[in-house]
């Protein structure tokens, strides 16, 4: 039986990752140098990586100019994001049922709590786990078993939502049934390990989760 609800927040809440990726392909766009976008979006989920998103432009390049720009950008695409499709009115039937919510995210307080109030979102959630309360960060489990401690659920009671592989591999990690939901940036990674992938929240209920975890589950029923 599910008890609780846990959403990853970043790219499942709201999409702060392909205005991420888009504002750094107009500043090189606007330079006329290349960006790889394919490679660029492996890292996202993760906040430990190799990848060097200002590489195209050579090692004196000037790099805090670069940045700065690209901040400006990312912000004024973020300026006209809403909540992700399906969002609220799953949330919304999860409290009317009864269920607990958390939100389990690799970003910061300050990032997730800030927006989430800016989304009218941040008082329907119980708990919200942040790289600062439990490390390592994704995609060890630790965020998620912060989330199981402070509910006092046990881990096959609680569906995480995800939008990356990252995401996925922390919760199944962490003993939770795992939903994949990629959004525009992350299509591509790989979600084999997810109980089930859906491409959007749009239009879902519980019970249809809950029905496709069922059909598509590995390792027993929720």
């Amino acid at each position: 039986m599910i008890r609780a609800l846990v959403f990853d927040f970043d790219g499942l809440i709201f999409d702060t990752e392909t205005p991420m990726v888009t504002a750094y392909g107009e500043v090189h766009r606007k330079r006329n140098m290349p960006f790889d976008r394919t490679i660029f979006v492996r890292s996202i989920g993760t906040i430990d990586h190799d990848f060097d998103p200002w590489k195209a432009f050579g090692p004196t390049a000037p790099r805090a100019e670069l940045e700065a720009e690209r901040l400006r950008i990312n912000q004024e695409i973020l300026n006209q994001q809403k909540t992700l499709p399906g969002v609220v009115n799953l949330v919304d039937e999860a409290r009317q049922r009864g269920l607990h919510l958390a939100v389990a995210s690799n970003s910061f307080h300050e990032h997730v709590d800030g927006y989430l109030k800016y989304l009218g979102l941040y008082e329907k959630f119980e708990f919200i786990s942040c790289r600062t309360d439990a490390t390592p960060p994704k995609p060890a489990p630790d965020l998620y078993l912060a989330v199981l401690k402070k509910l006092k659920v046990d881990a096959d009671e609680a569906l995480a939502l995800e939008d990356s592989a990252t995401g996925i591999a922390a919760a199944r990690a962490a003993g939770l049934w795992c939903v994949a939901v990629p959004n525009e940036s992350t299509r591509e990674q790989d979600f084999a390990a997810a109980h089930l992938r859906l491409e959007s929240l749009t239009g879902q209920k519980l019970a249809m989760i809950y029905a496709g975890l069922r059909m598509g589950a590995r390792g027993g029923k929720p």
